[in-house]
């Protein structure tokens, strides 16, 4: 929205989230939103089939996580998801099908953008699709790192 918008709802943006941040103009926020889900599903993806070695190789627990944490594999996506999947907590916070729906609508978005490839998009569908099939779509995203 342009400035004036902005700061005419930012009160009311101010109670439904923490940051509010300017993205440019109409539909760039929601752009924004699809992009940040494509970078994280990417991140994700990596978290769970490290969390999956670890587990095969019946490592895991607080010592693994320690070792890992503050390396380059650490950030917001190895702090919120990795514990669960090392552990097996199936707990839902974020679904597979709200995932798979933020990635068919960054596809989407893609295509119209004319953006090419788009291999980490695909690829990241592809495997949300898979565990949508073998976990159900109400599955919390830490199944991704579960082969059954």
């Amino acid at each position: 929205a342009d400035a004036a918008a902005l700061q005419d709802y930012r009160a009311l943006l101010e109670l439904l989230g923490q940051r509010i941040v300017p993205c440019g103009g109409t539909g760039d926020g929601y752009r924004t939103k699809l992009i940040n889900q494509v970078m994280m599903a990417g991140a994700l993806l990596g978290v769970a089939e490290g969390a999956a070695m670890a587990r095969a190789a019946g490592m895991g627990g607080a010592q693994l996580l320690e070792a890992l944490r503050g390396g380059s594999a650490s950030g917001w996506m190895f702090d919120a998801y990795a514990q669960r999947m090392v552990e097996g907590d199936r707990a839902v916070g974020f679904t597979l099908a709200m995932l798979r729906k933020d990635l068919q609508l960054a596809l989407q978005a893609a295509g119209e953008l004319g953006v090419p490839g788009v291999l980490v998009l695909r690829h990241a569908l592809a495997v949300v699709d898979s565990a949508c099939e073998r976990h159900g779509p109400q599955a919390g995203v830490q199944s991704l790192a579960w082969a059954g």
